[in-house]
């Protein structure tokens, strides 16, 4: 009985293997200080040891595009230095997406309250012969003479 409520209670997380490590990435529209936390918890799950260089390269390469590209070229060895940049460039760019949205130019319909009260015309169709149109009548010379 005791052996069955430890292994119901007391269950270890499993193991991250680097694979597992390489394949988490930041889900689209999550915040980066949340993507630094879960890595982070991760990582220390991580059996595989690695300099700390190289988890912030696997960090770096995992990150959403807009945050990836401006970090590619600078060359971080520091794991606490890269998700400092990379938490307040997030930060930078969801003020500038929040500024864009609130300042967009709005477009209201207006209605034109004074129109006359609109009434379906009917008009009668006569079908028996045709009624020429002198705008609509073929020039001569046209391309079917």
């Amino acid at each position: 009985m005791e052996a069955k409520f430890h292994a119901q209670f007391y269950k270890t997380q499993p193991d991250v293997t680097l694979v597992d490590l390489a394949k988490f990435v930041q889900a689209l529209g999550e915040r980066a200080e949340d993507y630094i936390s879960h890595f982070k918890i991760t990582k220390q799950r991580c059996i595989t040891y690695l300099l700390e260089k190289q988890f912030v390269k696997l960090y770096l390469n995992s990150l959403e595009f807009k945050l990836n590209k401006n970090f590619e070229e600078m060359g971080f060895n520091d794991f606490f230095k890269s998700a400092t940049k990379a938490a307040s460039y997030g930060r930078l760019l969801k003020e500038e997406a929040d500024w864009k949205r609130n300042n967009r130019a709005h477009i209201h319909a207006v209605l034109d309250q004074h129109e006359e009260d609109p009434e379906v015309e009917i008009g009668e169709i006569i079908a028996d012969k045709p009624v020429p149109c002198p705008p609509l009548v073929r020039a001569k010379g046209g391309k079917d003479d």
